[in-house]
């Protein structure tokens, strides 16, 4: 790829499951996401937007009721939402 990122190839067809499990993501800002992600997750999240090679979208590390998403930078925003799933 020119910019250097892997981008995946888009399936054939949604599953109906993710499309409802989408739906209740979209639109929401940075502050919501993070609240509705603590909310499922059971602990404190940070979001933390790193420089990474470009073969790593992200990665999270847990410990306690504490846990921490490390997003690549490079991304561009959509992917970064994307990511943080």
């Amino acid at each position: 790829m020119e910019d250097g990122l892997e981008w995946p190839v888009p399936p054939e067809n949604i599953p109906e499951w993710a499309s409802r499990e989408a739906r209740q993501w979209k639109g929401l800002d940075d502050f919501d996401l993070l609240a509705k992600a603590e909310g499922a997750c059971g602990k404190s999240v940070e979001i933390v937007k790193v420089r990474m090679p470009l073969s790593i979208w992200g990665l999270h590390v847990a410990r306690g009721h504490r846990a921490r998403i490390y997003i690549n930078d490079l991304l561009p925003e959509l992917w970064r939402r994307f990511a943080v799933f």
